[in-house]
This record gives C-alpha cells, sequence and structure tokens, in this order.
C-alpha cells in the first residue's frame, strides 16, 4: 500500500502480507480509535446516520460507525465516518466473504489461523507483531515531545 506522509514523501508499506493488519492500521487513523477497539468490532458496525442539509449540499454520505468501545462503560460507542472509512469496512467484508464464505459474520477482522467458521477475533498478539514495523514507517519526519507514561 502506498501512502503519502504529512511531509509529501510516499511510502510503500507491505504490511507483512496481512491485508487484514493493514485495514486495521488504516481504520485507526481515519477514525482515530484504539487498536482493540477496532480489532474487536461488530461485522455489521455501520449504520445509516442522520442526514443533513449540509451533507447532501456537499455530496457526501456519512455513516455511523458502531466500534467495540472497552475503556470506559458510559461512553459513546459510535462515531460519524465518511466514505473513506465506509470503504475499508466494504473491502474488509468482501474479504471475509472470500475466506469464509459460509462461516458466521461475528467480528469485522477474523482470526486467520484456527477459524474454520470465521467467528474468532483477530488476536491482538498477530495485529500488535504486524504494527509495529508498520508504525516505525508512519512516523512524522520531525520529532514530536510526547510523554508514553
Amino acid at each position: 500500500m502506498t501512502i503519502t506522509r504529512g511531509d509529501g514523501t510516499t511510502i510503500t508499506v507491505s504490511g507483512l502480507d496481512d491485508p487484514q493488519a493493514m485495514r486495521m492500521i488504516l481504520l485507526q487513523i481515519l477514525t482515530g480509535r484504539r487498536a482493540s477497539e477496532i480489532r474487536t468490532c461488530d461485522f455489521d458496525c455501520l449504520t445509516a446516520a442522520p442526514s443533513t442539509t449540509a451533507a447532501a449540499d456537499d455530496d457526501q454520505t456519512l455513516s455511523r460507525f458502531r466500534y467495540a468501545q472497552s475503556k470506559i462503560d458510559v461512553a459513546p460507542d459510535t462515531i460519524l465516518v465518511d466514505h473513506e472509512v465506509t470503504e475499508v469496512i466494504a473491502e474488509q467484508h468482501r474479504w471475509l466473504q472470500d475466506q469464509h464464505p459460509g462461516g458466521s459474520r461475528r467480528y469485522l477482522f477474523a482470526r486467520r489461523l484456527g477459524n474454520r467458521r470465521g467467528d474468532k477475533p483477530y488476536p491482538a498478539g498477530t495485529y500488535n507483531w504486524c504494527y509495529a514495523p508498520s508504525a516505525t514507517s508512519f512516523r512524522s519526519p520531525t520529532p514530536r515531545a510526547t510523554s508514553c507514561g
């Protein structure tokens, strides 16, 4: 996948031959949600958003994305998303249909091995293993002062 960074340079990231991991990374970038909230979201995570006249004027369709809120019990678990997010999710739906044609559809991202019916979520360890090398490619060329503690 080719990504254009903030400074205008383009990089190619392979995602270690895991298309699901790349789509999860894209959803994290586009929505700002945590890895666990994307990794374990439901298969049917999109619903129609209330229409507004501003959206109709701009010719943009918004959808409501329901993610797996896990940190705060009383926090909302939906956000409004644009066409880019719905396209990434549609691509994942097609991939799951190809991989597990008769499988159940509980999670948007399914475990690749030991998941005959496609009903087990993508494992956190596998995602972290795929995400770590890709994350170094996404880093901004200008260092930022951040605290990890």
